[in-house]
C-alpha cells in the first residue's frame, strides 16, 4: 500500500481507482459504463463504484465486478462540465 499512496501523492487528484487484477476490456468497458452513470446522476465516486459492482453481481464473477478499488477521498463528487451532462444523461 506504501507504493500506492507515494504514487497518489504525486498528483493532485483527490481519488484514483485502481485494479486488483487484470480485467478483460468487455468486462471493464461495462463496469466504468455502470460507474460513470452514477457520477453524472450526482452520486460520490464510491457510491458510484458500490452501485456499478452491485448492478454486475448477478451477471459476473466476484474478480471482475470486484477488481476495482478507490482510493482517495470517497466522498469526492466529481465536476462535469455542462456539455459533458447533456450528452451523456
Amino acid at each position: 500500500m506504501y507504493k500506492v499512496n507515494q504514487f497518489v501523492s504525486t498528483f493532485t487528484y483527490s481519488q484514483l481507482l485502481f485494479p486488483f487484477t487484470k480485467l478483460r476490456d468487455d468486462d471493464t468497458a461495462e463496469l466504468m459504463t455502470l460507474f460513470h452513470r452514477h457520477l453524472l446522476a450526482g452520486s460520490t465516486m464510491l457510491q458510484a463504484l458500490r452501485l456499478a459492482q452491485r448492478e454486475m453481481r448477478d451477471t459476473h464473477p466476484p474478480g471482475v465486478w470486484g477488481a476495482l478499488i478507490l482510493v482517495g477521498d470517497p466522498s469526492a463528487k466529481l465536476v462535469w462540465p455542462d456539455v459533458v451532462q447533456k450528452e451523456f444523461c
